[in-house]
């Protein structure tokens, strides 16, 4: 997240969601509809991406339109969700958190900003840290670490491979610009 809302949003969600639910079935309802909105916003970043625009309307007809803000933003929020798509897979057996845990990471993979790649390798660092207490699994234990080099590999090679859409150049202001922007809007208008 690259502007102060972004960061007060998330802040304020956290708040919210740690303080509305309070069983772990609520938890896992509230965290399933998070990565299923999130997969379906993967799914149809991806298809902005390559052109196929399902929205009819006017301003959705380019493939930086997504649901989630810029793709820079949008691939951060989805590289956030990627560890604990990984980690429901391996602890419910579900295929459903498989294919979520996909299309998340297609969607990443497609994007490929630099920050999303440093997100993805904190969830995964986080993960191993927490997931591999107690009894190793094998197959986390190999999957976290062909994700680690995977996310390591795109975050200082950054590659663009043939048939990877190609995104517009983004800019946008830092945290301490918006800030100042912020106090001049209040001062002016008192």
């Amino acid at each position: 997240p690259d502007n102060f809302l972004t960061i007060f949003s998330l802040l304020l969600l956290a708040f919210l969601f740690v303080n509305t639910f309070q069983t772990e079935r609520e938890i896992f309802f509230a965290l399933l509809l998070i990565l299923i909105s999130g997969a379906i916003a993967g799914l149809f970043i991806i298809f902005q991406l390559y052109g196929f625009f399902i929205l009819p309307f006017d301003f959705s007809q380019t493939s930086s339109f997504n649901t989630l803000g810029s793709p820079s933003q949008a691939a951060i929020f989805l590289a956030a969700l990627l560890p604990l798509s990984l980690a429901l897979a391996f602890l419910i057996k579900k295929p459903i958190f498989w294919l979520i845990f996909l299309i998340l990471l297609g969607s990443v993979i497609l994007i490929d900003f630099n920050h999303a790649w440093f997100v993805f390798l904190l969830g995964i660092l986080t993960l191993a840290i927490f997931g591999l207490t107690g009894k190793i699994r094998r197959g986390l234990a190999a999957t976290l670490m062909v994700l680690l080099v995977l996310s390591i590999f795109f975050l200082f090679f950054p590659l663009r491979f043939s048939g990877f859409p190609v995104l517009p150049f983004q800019v946008s202001p830092g945290v301490v610009s918006e800030m100042e922007i912020l106090r001049g809007v209040y001062t002016e208008g008192i």
